[in-house]
């Protein structure tokens, strides 16, 4: 919640009994506080343990072997962020929620990048080495 100065008679006959708001009272002040300390606490903890694992996979080269079509250049199916999920998890690197974003869809074996986006501006550039299976 937040804190928020309103007329009373805007708070009285709206805001408290549609249930929208409550009396600001000492505590309710202080909970909200509270809360609001515990949430950046807990985002700044994100933060950090997004930027080790950046740091982690900073230069870092990861092969994934996936099936090709006949001639041995494509991929019978372009390779997907769960491909590189499960590349990273089998290297012991979890990286929760954040997002792969390839350059271009990778359909061809040979070496290709992508950027893990990890949120609060942190990103990290990995190079992929895709083999014929």
């Amino acid at each position: 919640g937040e804190v928020k100065d309103v007329s009373d008679g805007y708070a009285r006959n709206y805001l408290i009994p549609q249930g929208l708001a409550r009396l600001g009272t000492e505590e309710a002040v202080a909970r909200v506080k509270k809360v609001e300390q515990a949430k950046e606490k807990e985002e700044q903890s994100q933060k950090d343990q997004s930027a080790s694992i950046s740091k982690a996979l900073k230069g870092k080269t990861f092969e994934i072997k996936s099936k090709t079509a006949e001639g041995g250049k494509k991929l019978y199916a372009a390779i997907n962020a769960d491909d590189v999920k499960k590349v990273l998890e089998a290297d012991n690197i979890d990286i929760g929620s954040a997002k792969i974003v390839f350059e271009k869809p990778i359909k061809n074996i040979g070496k290709h990048n992508a950027e893990i986006d990890f949120g609060n501006n942190i990103m990290q550039k990995i190079k992929l080495n895709i083999l014929a299976e």
